[in-house]
């Protein structure tokens, strides 16, 4: 049986890639750009590929893998963040839409095949966002269904 594999979008300290490898799971690559973040999971995981930038990845271009699982910057979905919930509107939550973009890149280059699943996780205030909207709009982009509210 081949082994499953994985990418990382906002991996941060490589807690999915941890999660992954704790149970058979190949982490592949991830994408992460805070210098840090990154020079822990080059320690942790030193064969996981650093793609870098989101927004400068084409998911065509990357090697497929089972599970892609994301958590785009939770900054403008916070209820922490003291009242400037710009929610998806916001120039760091909305790179969830990079996410799926790159999703996308990657199943059209495969026929559909990769990726198999999709994981994503953000803040509880994902939910009330926007007054839920945000995450409608979330479940959308991630089935490409409309889910009526």
């Amino acid at each position: 049986m081949k082994q499953m594999t994985l990418g990382s979008l906002f991996d941060g300290i490589g807690g999915w890639q941890l999660a992954g490898a704790r149970n058979g799971i190949k982490p592949v690559w991830s994408s992460e750009i805070e210098t840090f973040p990154i020079e822990v999971t080059k320690r942790r995981f030193p064969e996981t590929k650093q793609l870098g930038d989101v927004t400068k990845i084409n998911g065509a271009d990357v090697e497929p893998v089972d599970i892609i699982t994301s958590g785009s910057p939770c900054q403008d979905l916070s209820i922490a963040n003291g009242g400037g919930r710009k929610g998806l509107d916001g120039e760091r939550s909305g790179l969830f839409f990079d996410a799926i973009r790159i999703i996308r890149e990657m199943r059209v280059s495969t026929g559909n095949v990769y990726p198999r699943f999709y994981i994503f996780e953000n803040v509880p205030g994902t939910l009330s966002s926007n007054s839920g909207m945000d995450f409608r709009t979330i479940l959308e982009s991630i089935t490409d269904t409309e889910i009526p509210i």
